[in-house]
């Protein structure tokens, strides 16, 4: 990681900006430690050495569970809901056929430079993974969890004037409470919260915590639902008969060709 959480405040620091302000003694103690977005445990500073290279923090081997050491990057894929939940499963799928402009909107704002293609791969890979059937989930928490289904490289993003819109690659993780979907729905002392980080975008394969630039947290809400916005026509005319052709006949089994 290429920045990290200040121990004492919710400053985004780097690494020569935390050697400056405790020195590299300062990893010592766990009390100035510098910490993770997303776990909040203590890191170090790793390849400090290493020529042209100021270094990057680290999780220790030990630290407790944090979504963003995941090896593919997409915790929780694989899953499935243990009590799945046919009614809620219709009614979302209902819903969102219906909404589906809110959310592929919402989506954008997560994600800049959505591409049709993307937004189609979220859908397929939320019927792969059964998110619909999951009973307590809300039609407002969709596109947070669409969000984490897939990653958005910055290849994969739209192309415009000889360039790709998303500079970077983009992954999205629910703090380390949720290792899976189910965990949403927990009680917690504090409002769940979704992490958008970005990465360099390697030369190739999926970037790891080392390309790993920044992040932040993103407040999970329902007013996306009220937007009267509208994606640009193109977006519409290719979407709707897509949505409607794979929800066809019945929303219980979507037809994902």
């Amino acid at each position: 990681m290429h920045k990290a959480l200040h121990p004492y405040s919710k400053e985004h620091i780097t690494v020569d900006e935390y050697i400056r302000e405790f020195g590299r003694e300062g990893i010592s103690e766990k009390t100035t430690r510098p910490r993770c977005f997303l776990c909040k445990s203590g890191l170090f500073i790793r390849a400090l050495s290493t020529p042209n290279s100021s270094g990057h923090f680290s999780h220790f081997p030990t630290n407790a569970y944090c979504p963003s050491k995941a090896t593919s990057g997409l915790p929780y894929l694989g899953l499935y809901p243990r009590k799945p939940n046919q009614e809620n499963a219709i009614r979302l799928k209902s819903l969102f056929s219906k909404n589906w402009q809110k959310h592929f909107l919402k989506l954008k704002d997560l994600a800049p430079g959505l591409h049709i293609n993307e937004f189609k791969e979220v859908i397929k890979a939320a019927s792969r993974e059964r998110i619909w059937e999951y009973a307590e989930l809300q039609e407002f928490q969709l596109p947070y969890v669409f969000s984490t289904l897939i990653d958005f490289p910055s290849t994969n993003s739209i192309f415009f004037d000889k360039k790709y819109v998303r500079k970077c690659w983009f992954r999205f993780w629910f703090d380390s409470s949720v290792k899976q979907y189910e965990d949403l729905w927990i009680y917690r002392t504090e409002p769940l919260t979704l992490t958008r980080a970005w990465y360099k975008q390697p030369q190739r394969g999926k970037p790891t915590l080392d390309d790993f630039m920044d992040a932040y947290s993103v407040n999970i809400t329902s007013d996306f639902l009220n937007n009267s916005n509208l994606p640009s026509p193109y977006v519409i005319n290719t979407i709707q008969p897509w949505i409607e052709q794979i929800f066809s006949g019945s929303v219980e089994n979507p037809r994902l060709n």
